[in-house]
């Protein structure tokens, strides 16, 4: 298993720049991705560290956005983690019965899920596996 961590300030250029090194990783350690995987791997690291500088460190430029690429043949996993109080996946926090909460509550995370990565919260840190498929 190969691992890359990087750590950055709340920014979102620096999500622009961070994402790119450590999708660059995962790329160099599985070099048999398909274009739509590599999109994949790019778009989840850029949708969860934009979700940790905005909701989990509220854009605070003093606080920082940890993120961790493990991979493996079967297995890609990205893990971010901010210095937010974090959040409970499965708890009601807001109204299902109106549209615009609906459209914009985790909306993030279910996008991961169409993409094919499994998704788990524990409080301020995010994991996001994807199995690769024909490797599974």
């Amino acid at each position: 298993m190969k691992e890359f961590r990087v750590e950055f300030y709340s920014d979102f250029c620096e999500v622009d720049k961070h994402s790119i090194l450590v999708t660059d990783f995962v790329v160099d350690h599985n070099g048999n991705l398909s274009s739509e995987e590599r999109f994949n791997i790019n778009f989840a690291l850029r949708e969860l560290m934009n979700n940790a500088v905005e909701h989990g460190n509220l854009s605070d430029p003093q606080k920082k956005i940890i993120c961790t690429a493990t991979s493996e043949e079967e297995c890609i996993t990205l893990i971010v983690q901010d210095e937010g109080d974090g959040f409970d996946l499965f708890q009601k926090n807001f109204d299902d019965t109106k549209r615009d909460d609906l459209e914009n509550r985790r909306r993030g995370i279910w996008l991961l899920e169409k993409l094919g990565f499994d998704v788990v919260v524990e409080k301020n840190k995010v994991i996001a596996q994807y199995k690769r498929e024909g490797k599974k």
